[in-house]
């Protein structure tokens, strides 16, 4: 997904700013499939419309845009991070480092030689935003790892635009 700064200052809309299977309606509460998922999986919300009226600042009817969707990986690093002690973060934080510079899916091996193994598990939103297929670590959708690298969610990227936590 291809992003310049001045659309990240605007209010974007996904079917703008993303690919269109991103952008493809639910077929209740007209809510990006994506965020839904995210929403319920990770944080328990229910699906309905109030739940994502409440999540999108009580705009009801209104469909989640991409920085509604980056504030909701923001709510997830945030929560996620928040629970861990200190040491069990600085492993998350630098196994998220190396997930930003892998140019594909890592083998559970190489992360497990790099001593990084035990921190998949404590990653926010394990089991959907990350998740282990075929012994290699996945990321759900590439708009993660964009808010990752400009809003703070992992590495060494930006400032909090999204929510992020800034690991």
């Amino acid at each position: 997904v291809d992003v310049t700064p001045q659309q990240l200052q605007q209010p974007a809309t996904m079917e703008a700013a993303a690919p269109s299977s991103v952008a493809a309606k639910s077929s209740h509460g007209g809510g990006v499939l994506l965020f839904n998922r995210v929403a319920k999986d990770c944080l328990g919300l229910a699906s309905d419309a109030a739940a994502s009226a409440a999540l999108l600042g009580g705009a009801a009817g209104r469909a989640p845009g991409l920085s509604d969707l980056y504030s909701l990986y923001g709510r997830v690093f945030q929560s996620g991070m928040s629970k861990l002690p200190a040491r069990e973060r600085e492993a998350v934080s630098e196994l998220l480092n190396v997930l930003l510079v892998a140019a594909e899916p890592l083998p559970q091996v190489v992360l497990e030689a790099m001593g990084l193994g035990g921190a998949v598990e404590k990653l926010p939103g394990y089991g959907v935003l990350f998740y282990v297929d075929e012994h290699h670590l996945h990321m759900l959708h590439a708009t993660l790892a964009d808010w990752m690298r400009s809003s703070g969610g992992g590495g060494s990227g930006g400032g909090d635009g999204g929510g992020g936590v800034g690991v």
